[in-house]
């Protein structure tokens, strides 16, 4: 009898222990995050998106629809229209009530969903602002594309192509890019934003300034690489004509080949391109720049301040040089 008493007693013990232990587990899922709501938004056509917030973009190629995905409460604050075929997407965070702001703000608070899913069978034009998020998974093409980013919106990948391309990032932007023109693509990466960009383009102009760092992987008929501020760039680019502009306390660093090749370097600006392979190379320098070269033939030089070092054996074409040096990869300086 107490063998049987002590089964029960044993059986009714273990029960009401899982009963103890799974009530709290149940009740953190249930509270850990908000139901999400699909919205499906009736738009009209459209080639461009502007997208801010915290929204995470995905797109792909196909007819013009839109579905987004956002936690529940902040459905009713999240709108979706088409204007002057320019699809926006917009979370309205001002309009939300305080208390329900609270909710996803502090230590320990929950992250809201935001997704969108974009279907467009052209990609002429990208905004991205906030913390906005792009990803793309087909590969677009138009006669022209232009991409806008500032603050610390991201692209994680995005490919085009086009006769006329621009890019411009701003602030804290991050993008990793590919992009073929036939035509001009203009490139402008400023403030604290780093890209990173495979380009094949007739005419490509790069410019790297404010405290920004990119990396560029590149081929072109004409290329221009500007450097400025404390910007800093390293390119591997193979070109016919390239024109190298440096300033401020900027550097490049530069692989590849080029059989002409112009350098006009200021104030502080660093060029490290002895594995860049010049044939002929043009050179201005003024100020405290210093650069270090490869050239095979010719090179035509005024040098009013800076040290150039060069690898081969060409010939010199010598205009002015004042305070500078000009010399041999590895000649020791004063």
């Amino acid at each position: 009898m107490k063998s049987f008493i002590n089964k029960v007693l044993v059986c009714v013990i273990g029960i009401i222990a899982s009963v103890t232990v799974a009530r709290p587990v149940q009740a953190q899922s249930a509270s850990s995050m908000s139901p999400l709501k699909e919205l499906s938004f009736p738009v009209g056509e459209f080639n461009g998106l502007q997208v801010g917030g915290d929204f995470e973009v995905n797109v792909s190629r196909g007819s013009n629809t839109v579905r987004v995905t956002v936690d529940e409460p902040l459905s009713k604050y999240v709108d979706v229209y088409v204007r002057s075929k320019t699809l926006f997407i917009v979370y309205n965070e001002k309009s939300v009530p305080k208390e329900l702001r609270k909710q996803y703000k502090g230590r320990g608070a929950t992250k809201p969903v935001f997704r969108a899913y974009v279907s467009m069978p052209m990609l002429n034009f990208v905004s991205l602002s906030d913390n906005a998020v792009l990803n793309c998974a087909d590969e677009f093409s138009g006669s022209s594309f232009e991409l806008e980013m500032t603050d610390k919106a991201q692209v994680k990948n995005l490919a085009t192509a086009g006769s006329n391309l621009k890019v411009n990032l701003k602030k804290n932007a991050q993008a990793s890019l590919s992009l073929r023109s036939t035509d001009l693509l203009e490139v402008v990466a400023d403030g604290n934003s780093n890209l990173k960009l495979f380009a094949r383009s007739r005419s490509l102009v790069f410019t790297a300034t404010g405290s920004s760092q990119a990396a560029l992987d590149s081929e072109s008929d004409f290329l221009t690489l500007s450097t400025a501020g404390s910007g800093r760039l390293t390119a591997n680019s193979h070109a016919q004509t390239t024109t190298l502009l440096l300033v401020g306390s900027s550097a490049l660093t530069l692989s590849g080949d080029s059989p002409e090749c112009e350098l006009k370097a200021e104030r502080n600006a660093t060029l490290d391109a002895d594995s860049f392979f010049v044939r002929d190379l043009k050179a201005e320098m003024s100020g405290s720049p210093k650069a270090t070269v490869s050239v095979s033939d010719s090179i035509d030089v005024s040098l009013m301040g800076g040290s150039l070092f060069y690898v081969g054996q060409p010939i010199f074409k010598i205009g002015k040089i004042v305070k500078s040096t000009l010399a041999p990869k590895g000649t020791a300086t004063k």
